[in-house]
């Protein structure tokens, strides 16, 4: 009879663990699938917009629109931000079709942002690591103030997508700018950054 009990309760206790793997398998997909719906929402960052060259060099958006700090610090703030694509925006003012990190073979940096400062994930050529900054947010221009870029412009933001205008040395003498493509990185994976990525400051 004892033994009857014990495997019951075993059978019982197995069957919850497949059960609660299967709930948070079937939560992440439909969290993922939101995001997805909510990015479908939004028109990606693409090589269709047109930027103007101001005198100073810099490629300035032809439909930037105001992007509020509430906006920002709702839907980008307390995330993380993976950079899926970056495309050189090109004397004509159209951001080229190559993709600039996979053309060159250099590693692009992905992000997490807080009220006040981000960290910054990337790999430098021997290791993963992350370092944290301050920065600033001005609404104003939607500009990204930190030492952890060149300058980098906000130019579209929602709650599973950001676009970047950015600005790249690729030398002493070649300065150039760039359309990067950011995607809300889930909680999920959020996990393995902060495990993966050595932290060079507290």
């Amino acid at each position: 009879m004892n033994y009857e009990l014990r495997a019951r309760r075993f059978a019982t206790l197995r069957l919850r663990r497949i059960m609660n793997y299967e709930l948070r398998s079937m939560m992440k997909n439909i969290f993922t699938f939101g995001l997805l719906a909510l990015g479908c929402m939004m028109v990606g960052c693409s090589n269709d917009y047109y930027y103007e060259h101001a005198d100073d060099g810099r490629p300035e958006y032809e439909y930037l629109t105001t992007i509020p700090a509430e906006q920002f610090a709702d839907q980008a703030v307390g995330y993380g931000w993976r950079r899926t694509d970056t495309r050189i925006i090109n004397e004509e003012g159209y951001a080229d079709d190559y993709e600039y990190h996979e053309a060159s073979g250099l590693f692009p940096s992905h992000y997490f942002f807080t009220a006040d400062s981000v960290t910054q994930f990337t790999y430098n050529g021997t290791d993963s690591i992350r370092r944290r900054f301050t920065y600033t947010y001005d609404e104003r221009t939607n500009m990204l103030r930190s030492d952890a870029w060149k300058y980098m412009q906000l130019t579209k933001l929602s709650a599973s997508k950001m676009c970047m205008v950015e600005k790249f040395y690729e030398d002493d003498r070649h300065v150039f700018f760039a359309e990067a493509t950011y995607e809300r990185i889930l909680p999920f994976d959020m996990y393995d950054y902060w495990n993966n990525y050595k932290p060079l400051n507290p």
